[in-house]
């Protein structure tokens, strides 16, 4: 497992443990938006990966989409 920070733009980040970016921000991202950008970074590494996410009309997620991965 890793120690990711979950970073939404202009909102409180919030510490998770898992196992890849995306699962970090699948656990977090029926709090926001769908196309609120939010930051994952894997505190091991840090590296960063910015989502976001489409959904159908009854609010499924279709979609997680990968915008950036930025290496340090």
């Amino acid at each position: 497992m890793h120690t990711y920070l979950i970073m939404p733009e202009g909102c409180r980040w919030l510490e998770v443990y898992y196992t890849t970016p995306e699962m970090a921000y699948r656990s977090v991202c029926s709090d926001y938006p769908p196309k609120k950008r939010i930051a994952v970074l894997d505190m091991e590494t840090g590296a960063a990966t910015v989502y976001t996410r489409t959904l159908d009309s009854a609010g499924n997620v279709l979609d997680v989409i990968k915008e950036a991965h930025i290496c340090k």
